[in-house]
């Protein structure tokens, strides 16, 4: 699994918002549920308020490789940033 930063270490102190993407690289952010079995894309866990996202949402990781996961709101599609090596070079 990849390393998951704290929601407090992330959140955009002025907006109350989590990023969409890291400060360095602009890699896509996907977010935790507070039960750990939540995966969230980051427009569905700003649709909290900051008191929410505080409670509700762990953290956040950037999903290097592998499958896309599903959000677990909105059903979206969360790519990897590398994409899947089991796909790659098939053919």
């Amino acid at each position: 699994m990849e390393k998951i930063t704290k929601t407090s270490e992330i959140v955009n102190v002025k907006t109350g918002e989590l990023p969409y993407n890291t400060s360095v690289g602009g890699y896509g952010l996907t977010c935790i549920g507070d039960d750990f079995d939540d995966v969230l894309c980051a427009e569905c866990a700003n649709q909290w308020n900051a008191e929410d996202i505080a409670e509700n949402v762990v953290g956040g990781f950037v999903h290097w490789e592998g499958a896309p996961l599903a959000c677990d709101s909105c059903n979206c599609a969360i790519e990897s940033e590398y994409g899947d090596p089991d796909e790659e070079g098939t053919g």
